[in-house]
């Protein structure tokens, strides 16, 4: 099993670059400006904040991601900043980088209606052990290569908010850098970060039994590889606590509640049940998620 999944892995994570290469957060929906810069300083104050996400927890060298990020407002320039960090484990390979978003703030004149135009410039380093590697690939030509590779790239996005309505489009990896460790003789492939488009929405409705809820969707598409389309529904209790639902079609659901104190330390919990292909897996073919957050709310 050991070496079926370093060699998925390998592949999964760059040398082909036709997957996933970003990580996803199920809780995505409490921290937009992870993957549109445009979003950034939209709540109208600051955060900071903290994830850790470990998948597959019965094959060993499952993905771990652990991810520190924050944003602030800058009002008086009508514009806001977000950045974080990430280190992103699978296997034998590493990816560990940083995000620095800027947003633009178009602002109605009531000052409810805010669009947001933003750029993000991003460095990663990719890194491949290949001590492990060599013990079940031992004559690939990877192993003759760099076992480290620095990468820079950027991103672009637009976000609209309402009191209620949130909708966005981004894409990152807009440069799509090589990441080529070894040069192979004769070869006509190489490897590159490859764009990620996203758009996504949420909707908030008050009931009038101090529960709010929010439908949301995703839409994430990376060429040559299938589109993915997340929808779900969280409910709100007080600004106190939250769960909620979604489902990954075709792919896995996802269970997930937390509490907010005083309107500005929340803690949460996702818990993703994978329906294909992982499911044959008995011993942990899910993926659990700890998220805690403080918001610098006056």
């Amino acid at each position: 099993m050991k070496k079926i999944f370093c060699i998925i892995a390998l592949i999964a994570t760059g040398l082909i670059s036709k997957s996933q290469q970003i990580h996803f957060t199920s809780q995505y929906i409490q921290d937009n400006f992870l993957y549109n810069p445009a979003a950034a300083g939209m709540a109208g104050h600051g955060s900071i904040g903290a994830t850790y996400r470990s998948m597959w927890s019965g094959i060993d060298g499952g993905p771990q991601t652990t991810m520190l990020y924050g944003d602030v407002s800058l009002n008086k320039l009508k514009a806001g900043m977000a950045g974080y960090i990430y280190n992103d484990v699978t296997g034998p390979t590493r990816r560990t980088g940083v995000d620095f978003a800027y947003s633009y703030h178009i602002i109605s004149m009531d000052g409810k209606n805010v669009l947001g135009l933003g750029l993000e410039l991003q460095a990663l380093q990719f890194y491949y052990d290949m001590a492990k590697l060599s013990q079940y690939i031992p004559n690939d030509p990877i192993l003759s290569g760099e076992s480290t590779k620095t990468l820079v790239d950027a991103g672009a996005g637009i976000y609209y908010r309402t009191d209620k309505l949130h909708v966005g489009a981004s894409v990152k990896q807009l440069i799509q850098s090589k990441i080529n460790l070894a040069q192979i003789p004769n070869s006509t492939e190489y490897s590159k970060l490859i764009k990620h488009y996203y758009v996504q929405g949420s909707y908030d409705f008050n009931t009038g039994d101090n529960v709010k809820l929010t439908p949301n969707a995703v839409f994430k598409y990376i060429p040559n590889t299938p589109a993915e389309f997340n929808i779900g529904m969280i409910a709100n209790y007080k600004d106190l606590l939250y769960w909620g639902v979604s489902w990954t079609i075709n792919q896995s659901w996802v269970i997930q509640g937390g509490f907010t104190l005083n309107k500005r330390f929340s803690i949460g919990y996702a818990h993703d049940i994978y329906t294909t292909p992982l499911s044959v897996f008995d011993n942990g073919g899910g993926a659990d998620e700890v998220m805690i957050k403080y918001d610098f709310m006056k």
